[in-house]
């Protein structure tokens, strides 16, 4: 009975720990299977709102990441599209609050979070926020951030 308990238990800890070792490591898990979700990013320099691009993180210089290639079209998770300043969340598989944090939004645009000038004020939600970068992105957040 001992030896049959061994066979079924060990390789059950073995798959158990391969899929451990695949999740991404350092942070929370957001979703385990996957994440569709769009939030909204303004931004305003001096008052003025300025115009997020259409299709960040869409184009074939993602052709050759093969996690990011989606039914023959290169995007990355984190892209937009025509609807800015709606921001697409679309992963699959394992994300993590890493994974969507507002700062990785603008390396994919290729900018810096500070890149407009001084971060004077950051809202979520219409509730001042200092998480800045590291807001995590949750579908239908409204995310305002004003520089001077």
């Amino acid at each position: 009975m001992k030896k049959y308990w061994i066979l079924g238990v060990v390789p059950l800890v073995g798959v158990g720990l391969w899929w451990y070792g695949t999740l991404p490591t350092g942070s929370v898990m957001a979703e385990t299977n996957g994440l569709h979700a769009h939030p909204i990013v303004e931004i305003y320099v001096s008052g003025e709102r300025i115009e997020i691009p259409t299709e960040i993180g869409v184009g074939p210089q993602y052709a050759d990441l093969p996690k990011y290639g989606m039914g023959g079209m290169a995007m990355t998770p984190i892209h937009t599209h025509k609807d800015v300043p709606i921001i697409h969340l679309e992963f699959s598989g394992p994300v993590s609050d890493e994974d969507i944090e507002l700062r990785r939004f603008f390396e994919v645009w290729g900018r810096d979070i500070g890149s407009f000038g001084a971060l004077s004020l950051m809202e979520v939600n219409g509730e001042v926020s200092t998480t800045y970068g590291s807001h995590v992105m949750r579908d239908g957040d409204i995310i305002k951030l004003f520089y001077e």
